[in-house]
């Protein structure tokens, strides 16, 4: 190489430094590093430029990696157990003679003699212990799983769904010709939940 072009390439080389420390010190070192090498690029295609530094081109930043979704799944029984203690403000023993959580869909299993003798109030109860259960472990509740439940308990009568439809410690969401309507538990639904629980544990 000539003195002459080293001596230009020198100049090309500070040139391209100057441009890129406008990013300043503040800025990433990647994307100063990536800076000088495409104004050095620029200027070496260019015949070196007129002398004085070019403007700085746009410099994409790396893309960020995608972040992982957050996992907030009751992993574990003890997990579902916790939760559900926390609502219904039992102790965690308590909670499993109420509920089986060994699987991810909680399953009832009070005493049925402890139970309303009253079809209308037994159906009420079923729907505030089932609700609450699947709302502390994060499930949406419908109108089937209670059906289900109810009938199972022998508590199942033609007046079902318009008990459900007076309570009003639930929300029955949905158009009423649906065979599976969205249940939410009110505020005034866990108030009356906890008590029962604790009556049923008792």
């Amino acid at each position: 190489m000539t003195t002459d072009a080293g001596s230009r390439l020198g100049k090309l080389v500070t040139q391209a430094r100057d441009a890129a420390s406008v990013l300043g010190e503040e800025e990433d070192k990647e994307l100063r590093r990536i800076a000088f090498e495409r104004v050095l690029d620029h200027l070496l295609g260019n015949g070196g430029g007129n002398g004085s530094a070019p403007q700085v081109p746009a410099v994409e930043p790396p893309p960020k990696p995608a972040r992982e979704p957050i996992d907030g799944v009751l992993a574990t029984e003890q997990q579902r157990v916790d939760a559900a203690a926390r609502y219904f403000q039992i102790e965690p023993d308590e909670v499993r003679e109420l509920f089986d959580l060994r699987g991810e869909e909680p399953d009832l299993v009070v005493n049925s003699g402890k139970l309303s003798k009253e079809m209308n109030e037994a159906v009420r109860e079923i729907a505030l212990l089932v609700g609450g259960v699947r709302t502390a472990v994060g499930l949406e509740t419908g109108s089937q799983t209670i059906r289900e439940v109810a009938d199972a308990y022998g508590k199942l009568d033609r007046h079902y769904m318009e008990t459900l439809s007076k309570a009003k410690e639930i929300a029955v969401l949905g158009k009423p010709s649906s065979r599976n309507r969205l249940i939410r538990m009110r505020a005034i639904g866990a108030e009356a939940a906890r008590p029962l629980a604790r009556r049923l544990v008792a």
